[in-house]
Formats: C-alpha cells, structure tokens, sequence
C-alpha cells in the first residue's frame, strides 16, 4: 500500500466472516470518514464490515458503523468520534474472492494538533 498501485493489503484467503484489518494513528483523531480502494482487484471487496474503535488498542467499541462494501468503499463515522485505534472487520463471505485493497485514505482531525488529514496515513498491521 501506499501510492504504489501495484501493492495492496490482501487477506490472502477467500472471504470469511471475522477477518480484519487494524491501525494505529498513533494519536487521537476525529475521524469523519475512510475510504478502501479495491478498484485494481473490484472483486475483492467487503461483502460486509462492520468498524469498531479504541484508544488504547485492547479495549473495543461496539460497532459505530456498519455496511456492505463496493470496489470504493466510502465508511462514514458518526459526529465526534474520536479514537487513535480503527479495526475494520468483515462480516460476509466470498468463497471465490479475497478481502484487499490498494489504498485507504484517512479524513479527519488530529486532536494533539488540529491538522486536518485527507490522505493516507501511516499503518500498522499485526498481522502482515
């Protein structure tokens, strides 16, 4: 990932409920929305997810969103959702497709800072 339209995050097995995909901002931000770009694999889309947040990485939120994907996926928060940890979870399956995405695009406001972020930012993935 990152500008490079030949790399992607891929779960590397069909579609199956459970699966996710974790980052860390590194500090708070409120985050209006996220966008996944599949459009270079347009199968590999979420058939479902669901978002959950946390501030320390350990402890989750309930869903605060929810939806079926598309080869652009947009997930848009709820007002004032402050969080540093974002999970992304799929919940429907595709025996014939993996879960990927080339880019994901990060829109929202760092809280230590006040800058607003409407591009990629850097991620952490434990299991890639």
């Amino acid at each position: 990932m990152g500008r490079d339209a030949k790399s992607r995050w891929s779960t590397g097995t069909p579609q199956q409920p459970g699966q996710w995909f974790q980052f860390d901002m590194q500090r708070d931000h409120l985050l209006t929305r996220i966008t996944l770009d599949s459009l270079a694999s347009k199968d590999d889309y979420p058939r479902g997810y669901e978002v959950r947040v946390s501030t320390d990485g350990e402890k989750w939120s309930e869903p605060v969103v929810s939806g079926k994907g598309a080869a652009m996926t947009t997930v848009q928060f709820p007002p004032n959702t402050v969080t540093r940890f974002v999970r992304i979870t799929q919940t429907g399956s595709d025996k014939g497709c993996f879960w990927s995405f080339n880019e994901m695009a990060v829109y929202g406001t760092d809280q230590s800072r006040r800058i607003k972020v409407n591009q990629p930012l850097p991620l952490r993935h434990p299991d890639v």
